[in-house]
C-alpha cells in the first residue's frame, strides 16, 4: 500500500497525490509547516488510512475533507489543530482501544485482560504472532 510517510515543505495547501492509500504517523507533524502556513490539504478518493499524529500540532489547518474509502484514523491524529472546523475524530477499529492493535482491519494483537471479548465491527483479518 503506498503511504505518505513525511512532507517536509511549507506549502498553505498540500494536495496528497492519487494512489496514496495511507498517511503515516506523524507524517506532517514534522515539517516546516506545522507552525507556519499548512491551511488546508486534499486527500486522494483511494485514501483508506490516516494514521496516529499524522498531522499533530498543525496549529493552521483549518480544512481538511475525509474521502468516503476512509476505514482508519488513528489517535491523536489531528491533536493540536485548533483552527480546524471539525476534527476527525479516531473511529472504526482505531476506536476500539481496550488492548487491541488493528491497522487497517487487521486484528494485529490484543494486549487486555478481559476473559470474554468482543471483536471489533470491521476487522476482516487476525493475525497473532
Amino acid at each position: 500500500m503506498p503511504v505518505q510517510e513525511e512532507y517536509r515543505g511549507s506549502d498553505s495547501h498540500v494536495q496528497i497525490p492519487s494512489g496514496v492509500q495511507g498517511i503515516g504517523v506523524q507524517a506532517f507533524s514534522r515539517c516546516e509547516c506545522v507552525e507556519r502556513s499548512l491551511v488546508s490539504s486534499t486527500l486522494p478518493a483511494d485514501l483508506q488510512a490516516i494514521e496516529h499524529n499524522a498531522f499533530e500540532n498543525c496549529l493552521m489547518l483549518e480544512q481538511i475533507s475525509l474521502p468516503d474509502t476512509l476505514m482508519f484514523i488513528g489517535d491523536d491524529a489531528f491533536a493540536g489543530c485548533d483552527k480546524l472546523r471539525e476534527k476527525p475524530q479516531p473511529f472504526g477499529i482505531a476506536a476500539a482501544g481496550d488492548g487491541f492493535k488493528i491497522n487497517l482491519g487487521v486484528l494485529e494483537d490484543y494486549t487486555g485482560t478481559d476473559a470474554h471479548l468482543v471483536i471489533p465491527d470491521g476487522v476482516s483479518n487476525m493475525v497473532f504472532l
